[in-house]
């Protein structure tokens, strides 16, 4: 594993088609080319975890209760179920670096464990999530 830094990507989607996770892929691919430590938290159907090579992949099952935005996207609102867990995962990968998606819930998350484990954060801004919660409620 080369030096670098050791980032953590939570985001709401990562298999699905959109834009969001078309990046999301290509900065876990980027990271195993490089031999870098990367850790994607995202949201799927089903609870997985995938790994290859310096990349660790694990998905968190949105609820019953969770809200439709888009076709392939939702939003559920008793995702901090999982501060617990998420924190252990993160504390568990040390990461030099959060990096957050969307103020979704995996980005509220993600936003405030930065906070709280003081680790650095970055936000890269995909869609306006807002507005699509907004015509859907």
């Amino acid at each position: 594993m080369s030096a670098g830094p050791r980032v953590a990507l939570l985001c709401e989607t990562f298999d699905e088609i959109n834009g969001v996770a078309l990046t999301a892929r290509q900065l876990a691919a980027f990271a195993k080319r490089r031999g870098l430590a990367f850790l994607a938290i995202h949201g799927a159907a089903s609870r997985e975890r995938h790994e290859d090579g310096t990349v660790t992949r694990i998905a968190l099952p949105r609820g019953w209760a969770s809200i439709g935005i888009e076709r392939d996207l939702r939003y559920d609102p008793f995702f901090w179920r999982y501060l617990g867990e998420a924190r252990r995962i993160l504390e568990a990968f040390r990461p030099d670096v959060i990096h957050i998606t969307s103020p979704g819930e995996f980005g509220q998350l993600g936003a405030y464990l930065a906070h709280v484990m003081r680790v650095p954060l970055v936000a890269s801004w995909h869609t306006n999530f807002h507005q699509f919660l907004a015509r859907r409620l």
